[in-house]
């Protein structure tokens, strides 16, 4: 086989391998915000089990594979093995509930315990096929370079059709599979393209290690070629530089996720779009770094311009991002939603995959210790990568801010270009290369002191967009879940607000107060109320109305429970009642950990309802874990927001399926939908409706804002459907599932599916009731 066919096999092999290992950091992901709840959390234990695993696959394989004959055998093993251990590590997940119950229990609730436990046990199965992933590339750099004569191209090959086939894997998975085929498909899609490859390299390419390379078709094959020539000191400091490279990439790679919300909003399309430039900015980069290599006269010199690049761009994109516009042209053509992000993002991450190759070229001493040089900088960078996650997750932003962490990673990049460029011209003149370095890095500095906050600068140019509104900011506040942000008009007491990563989520409406009075008042006699997604806190300020009623309420992001008293004066008091409990919890997690029964289950999830989580809010699986914490009559409210009539229709559906008893009510003047769910079909207490009427407080709460009834009883009248009529209007739809989360991928529906753009309302259910046939 000749040489260029046969690198260009393993080019196409590893691009695929790309391809499976982000389809499966994908769903791990999901499953892991659906265990773990708070989706930080999550998010924080892939990516650190993810990048840990291919730090030490990349250290320990990579110093074994220097003196291995048999390399691409070796390749095709890893990747069976990663196929193998993916899935299994897949169907464990959902079979662990009971140990983290256990887990739970042992540890009497004690969330830091708790976590800890439960993060360890998830850590270590996700680090087994992610260290067989981190085997790969030390393997095929060695491998590659037997038969090859450029080490950097080879690099930039390999890195950038890898990155690439990440790419694809994003796209693939976040844009069509786990939407249309669900999530164990799309695992299986990952499993076999990982055979397909072990199966290729073993079957095809594995040959050509016993006498299928035609070697007089080449040229000679290197045997312990010199690679780099640098000091052991230099060497040092390239990987130092490398590591810190991680750190700033991963940690700024956070802070675009939660600012671009803003641009692309809280679908899962969003998170994907974000991941789609910045893998193909480093895939392209990398690339042509690799191709143009021998082009580069002074590596270190490049290598250093291009960290101090990074820094600056870094703070730039800061500038940028605050021309987001609310309304223009741009933005009727949708474009100011992809610019923005591809012009803060793509410059970054391309000078990031550039210099994988100068890096690589400059670290590596010779080809016999290819395999062991790029496990310890591919260990490096990735141990970089896991504490930039962390720290920047859980510390920078919480005491920084998005303004003070973005300038501090730029001044880290700053000062690690700045001595790579030192260093570089220690032994030559090179006044002017320090020159233009100290003129990039004091720019950067001065930049960075005048940037504005990119993203309360944006927060409030949509707060204050309307100048006739004379809006106020009361609360800004940036946790580790979220920011927060809550704002009213000055003049209409009515017109407030809570923005969750400058997401609207609620507003003041007698809805907030009927999810909580009605499903009170159909049982005969509740003592216990769960309710789930505080929002602005009003309904739990109903359900406090009720002086028998004892109230839990979770919420995910703790920072609203300190913007209470902005909305209800009361706010603070309501919470000090010895009888309400608030927790900062995922809802689900929450319900999953605890054996306590309710009588009321009150549900009011995050708009709109593609959001990316909210569909753990929607799914069988979940109504099933409510219906479990029922009493025997129990009631289970869920408000489900104004959206297309068949996204809609599958909640209802999937509702419908596990609740026997099940009625949909309107909104009063949100034209939304309640769903009342119980355990048995129960007559309705109307008696229970009547003496509430004589309740002053239950009253005044109901009719606070406006006359919404002269009676309780009133409330029934806004009853639409019954179980037998909902039934013929969902009989053909599907049923969400966590294996199947339909509502959160709609995006394909939308642009087929004519009725998507039919939106539903009261007057529209009410008139396809009418329609029913008798």
């Amino acid at each position: 086989m000749h040489k260029k066919r046969y690198n260009n096999i393993i080019y196409v092999l590893f691009f695929l391998s790309g391809i499976s290992g982000l389809i499966y950091e994908t769903v791990w992901f999901r499953v892991l915000a659906r265990v773990l709840g708070v989706t930080v959390y999550a998010n924080s234990i892939v990516i650190a089990a993810f990048m840990l695993g291919l730090a030490l696959g990349s250290y320990t394989i990579g110093k074994r594979v220097d003196k291995t004959k048999n390399l691409i055998s070796l390749y095709a093993i890893l990747e069976v093995g990663i196929g193998l251990t993916a899935l299994l590590v897949f169907l464990l997940f959902n079979h662990l509930i009971p140990v983290y119950r256990s887990i739970f229990a042992l540890f009497n609730g004690n969330p830091v315990a708790y976590r800890f436990v439960q993060s360890a046990l998830l850590f270590s199965l996700l680090v087994i096929p992610t260290f067989l992933m981190g085997g790969t590339l030390p393997v095929l750099a060695a491998q590659t370079k037997r038969y090859g004569t450029s080490f950097a191209n080879q690099m930039g090959y390999l890195y950038g059709l890898n990155t690439l086939g990440a790419v694809f894997g994003v796209a693939l998975s976040g844009f069509f599979t786990i939407g249309i085929a669900g999530e164990f498909k799309t695992v299986v899609i990952g499993v076999a393209l990982n055979f397909l490859v072990g199966a290729i390299a073993f079957m095809v390419i594995g040959r050509g290690e016993s006498g299928a390379v035609n070697e007089s078709a080449t040229d000679e094959v290197y045997v312990d070629e010199q690679i780099s020539n640098h000091s052991s000191k230099l060497r040092l400091l390239i990987l130092l530089a490398y590591g810190f490279i991680g750190f700033t990439s991963f940690a700024i790679e956070i802070i675009w996720t939660r600012i671009f919300q803003l641009q692309l909003g809280t679908s899962v399309y969003a998170f994907s779009m974000v991941l789609v430039i910045y893998l193909s900015g480093s895939a392209l980069g990398s690339l042509l770094g690799g191709k143009y290599f021998a082009r580069i006269k002074q590596p270190i010199q490049t290598l250093g311009f291009l960290i101090l690049g990074i820094s600056v761009y870094t703070i730039l994109g800061t500038y940028i991002f605050c021309l987001h516009k609310t309304d223009g042209l741009l933005v009727y053509l949708s474009m100011s939603r992809i610019l923005i992000p591809f012009a803060v993002i793509f410059p970054v991450t391309f000078m990031l995959g550039f210099l994988f190759p100068i890096v690589t070229h400059s670290y590596v001493q010779k080809t016999d210790s290819i395999g062991s040089g790029m496990g310890m900088l591919y260990s490096m960078n990735t141990l970089g990568c896991i504490l930039g996650s962390l720290v920047c997750g859980y510390i920078m932003i919480s005491f920084l801010g998005t303004r003070g962490t973005i300038i501090l990673l730029s001044l880290i990049n700053g000062i690690m270009g700045m001595v790579v460029l030192l260093e570089a011209t220690k032994n030559s003149s090179g006044i002017t290369t320090r020159a233009t370095a100290g003129v990039l890095l004091g720019g950067a500095i001065v930049a960075g002191i005048f940037s504005p906050d990119p993203f309360y600068y944006v927060i409030k140019k949509m707060v204050y967009a309307d100048p006739a509104r004379n809006m106020e900011i009361y609360y800004h506040k940036e946790g580790v879940a979220a920011t927060t942000t809550a704002f009213g008009s000055k003049s209409n007491p009515m017109d407030k607000h809570i923005f969750i990563n400058g997401i609207g989520m609620t507003e003041l409406v007698p809805e907030t107060k009927f999810i909580a009075h009605l499903p009170i008042l159909l049982h005969p006699d509740p003592h216990n109320m769960l309710i789930i997604c505080f929002g602005m806190g009003t309904c739990l300020r109903a359900a406090s109305t009720h002086d028998s009623l004892n109230c839990d309420v979770v919420e995910l992001i703790g920072e609203e429970f300190e913007t209470y008293h902005f909305f209800h004066a009361n706010g603070d008091s309501i919470l000090a009642m010895p009888r309400i409990h608030h927790y900062v919890d995922d809802g689900r997690n929450f319900l999953l950990m605890r054996d306590k029964k309710y009588d009321i289950i009150s549900i009011d999830p995050a708009p709109p309802i593609y959001s990316a989580g909210t569909v753990n809010l929607y799914t069988s699986e979940f109504f099933n874990l409510c219906k479990s914490r029922l009493t025997p009559k129990g009631v289970m409210c869920l408000w489900i927001p104004t959206s297309s009539y068949p996204e809609v229709r599958m909640i209802m559906k999937t509702f419908l399926t596990v609740f026997p008893e099940v009625n949909v009510y309107g909104g009063i003047k949100d034209p939304g939908e309640i769903m009342i769910g119980r355990l048995s079909k129960q007559p309705i207490d109307t008696a229970r409706f009547i003496a509430a009427e004589k309740d002053a407080a239950v009253m005044h709460d109901m009719n606070e804002w406006s006359l919404m009834f002269k009676s309780p009883v009133d409330m029934l009248n806004l009853l639409i459907l019954d179980r037998q009529q909902l039934e013929k209007i969902v009989a053909k739809d599907k049923v969400i599932s966590d294996n199947h989360p339909y509502t959160e991928f709609p995006m394909w529906r939308l642009k087929f599916d004519p009725e998507e753009r039919v939106v539903l309302n009261a007057p529209l259910l009410r008139k396809v009731k009418s329609e029913l046939a008798p």
